[in-house]
């Protein structure tokens, strides 16, 4: 090779380089700009991941109170109605006698 033709070679390469870098660097501006895009996609899947199961727990807690409402109002009625049969049996009993 010429020495010319190095010189033109070595001036060609220098001139490449600061586009090549501004060039990755637009891309690296890129690739971190998706990134972060995809990392707020991400943290608003998971965040409304949460809010439904905290509305699935909250539903079920509420299902569960009113099942043991119910549980206990037919316990109540149990017992009153037992309470009821055996003072009428104790009150026809005294007037048997």
């Amino acid at each position: 090779m010429t020495l010319v033709s190095q010189v033109m070679m070595r001036h060609s390469d220098l001139d490449s380089g600061p586009y090549r870098l501004r060039q990755a660097r637009e891309q690296a501006a890129r690739i971190k700009e998706s990134e972060e895009h995809s990392s707020q996609q991400r943290i608003r899947d998971l965040q409304e991941v949460d809010r439904k199961r905290i509305q699935a727990v909250r539903e079920a807690e509420m299902a569960r109170r009113k099942e043991q409402s119910q549980l206990l109002k037919i316990t109540f009625a149990v017992i009153a109605t037992f309470i009821l049969v055996v003072l009428i049996l104790t009150i026809r009993s005294a007037f048997v006698q």
